[in-house]
């Protein structure tokens, strides 16, 4: 929800995305359709 709030910042016609990492988890959030990668142990 947090990434999402952030997304809804910015004009919808700006290709956006956004990334946050803890120490334990990771999201991301974007208004377009982008690549994305997961690593996993």
């Amino acid at each position: 929800q947090a990434l999402q709030r952030g997304i809804d910042l910015f004009d919808k016609d700006v290709d956006i995305g956004l990334i946050a990492v803890t120490k334990t988890e990771a999201g991301s959030c974007s208004n377009k359709t982008m690549p994305t990668a997961k690593i996993e142990d």
